[in-house]
């Protein structure tokens, strides 16, 4: 039971009215094949634009120009102090 304080009645979420909701219709077969094959475009195109670069590409891409320009990282204490 709420509390009334100078006249103003406290109310809490819990103690407003719920919103029904109706529960979703199921999908069709036919609506599962579509949602699955306009899935199936989306990441080809986010994968044509973007390029797949896992992380095993970036450590061996990293490996490679350690090899050739040797450590440039500068977060490395190999970096001598600019004077």
């Amino acid at each position: 039971m709420a509390r009334t304080v100078k006249g103003w009645r406290q109310q809490y979420i819990w103690d407003r009215p719920r919103i029904k909701r109706s529960a979703p219709a199921p999908l069709t077969a036919e609506q599962v094949e579509e949602n699955g094959r306009k899935s199936d475009e989306l990441i080809a195109r986010f994968f044509e634009t973007h390029g797949v670069n896992t992380g095993l590409e970036k450590i061996k891409d990293r490996e490679a120009r350690t090899a050739v320009e040797g450590d440039t990282d500068l977060n490395h204490d190999n970096v001598e102090a600019a004077e």
